[in-house]
Order: C-alpha cells, then structure tokens, then sequence
C-alpha cells in the first residue's frame, strides 16, 4: 500500500488530467485586518481636505481605505488591531498637516455635527451602529490630528453616516459642521419626550 499526502495526489490527478476540486479557505478576521492595515499604511496621495469661506465647514475625502466590521473588531484582540488604529491616524495626520488649522481652532471649540459617507465595493451592508463602530478608527484619527478636540458627546453630539456601493476603490468622506441648535435634528416627538424626563 501506497500512503500519498495532499499534495501528492493533486499533483498526481493533475498528470493523469484530472482536476480535484479543493476547498477554498475560509478568510478570518485576522486575514481582512491584514489587509486592512496594509491598505491604510499606503500613501493616501488622493486624498483632500477643504474648508468653507468662514471655516466652519471641514470636508475630508479619503480614497482608497479600510474599515473593519463591528463583528471584526469584536473578535480581535486591541493589541493586534493596534497598528490598524495607528495607520488610520497616521493617514488623517498626512492630510490635515497639509493645511492652516488657525481659522480652524475657533470652530472646533463648538459642538460638531459629523456626517460621512462610506463608499464599499464589498458586498457587505453595515448595520446602523456597525457603521459606527468601523468609523471609530477615522474619528479617533480626527482627534489625534487636533481636527477635533475630544470626540466626547459634548464635542460631537451627532454623528450621521451612510453607505453605497461603488465598483470603484472603497473610500470615506466626511463632513464635520458647527452645529447651531442640535435639537433640530431630532423629530419634535422626540424632543418633547426629552423635555418631560427633564421636568419629572
């Protein structure tokens, strides 16, 4: 008897003109963190950042970057997903260091709306607060560059995001706006409720 590994009796169907059919293997989290990081460590070179006439609009365009699901950064320890955290910082301090943040500072002391939009050519959907969670990584970028002071509520009481497929590379922008009175954002209903907890 014969004993033939694997690899041998691929190779040996392979000859004889046979094709074996093999299992492909199933991508992990450490895989798709991997790649993640390896994305975010290249040079963003598309990227853009622009502000209003007044400054109290900042728009950030990010081409070509990574996020991770929710599910994702569950499973991962925070020590291995550590360099995936520093490259997102590192990208968004390339870019802001690129422009005059004076004009800037006097915003920044107010509360912030941010909305972004996460355009994916992969073909899965974030839930609401998985979204989120995948943007953590770009806020805490935002903080580190000094485009944000805190990302604390007080500092960022809003955060809106959205989702849409592209073929193109995966990107992120993001809006961050003076928020005037952000109790327009919410529904009527929802701020009457919030007043009568206040005054039980």
């Amino acid at each position: 008897m014969i004993k033939l590994n694997r690899n041998d009796l691929l190779k040996l169907a392979a000859s004889a003109g046979h094709q074996i059919e093999t299992k492909k293997k199933t991508r992990t989290s450490f895989d798709r963190l991997n790649d993640a990081t390896e994305t975010m460590n290249e040079e963003g070179v598309n990227d853009k950042i622009y502000f209003n006439g007044d400054s109290s609009v900042c728009i950030m365009e990010f081409r070509n970057i990574a996020f991770l699901s929710n599910n994702d950064l569950l499973r991962i320890d925070n020590r291995d997903i550590y360099k995936f955290k520093m490259a997102w910082h590192e990208r968004v301090h390339a870019l802001v260091k690129k422009v005059d943040l004076t004009a800037w500072e006097e915003t920044k002391k107010n509360p912030l709306l941010i909305e972004f939009m996460y355009k994916t050519k992969n073909a899965q959907e974030y839930d609401p607060d998985a979204i989120v969670s995948a943007f953590k990584s770009a806020l805490d970028g935002l903080v580190n560059s000094g485009i944000l002071i805190d990302d604390k509520v007080t500092n960022v009481p809003l955060i809106i995001p959205r989702q849409e497929k592209t073929k193109k590379e995966n990107s992120l922008f993001i809006v961050l706006s003076k928020i005037e009175n952000v109790e327009r954002f919410y529904s009527e209903t929802f701020n009457k409720v919030i007043k009568n907890f206040s005054n039980a």
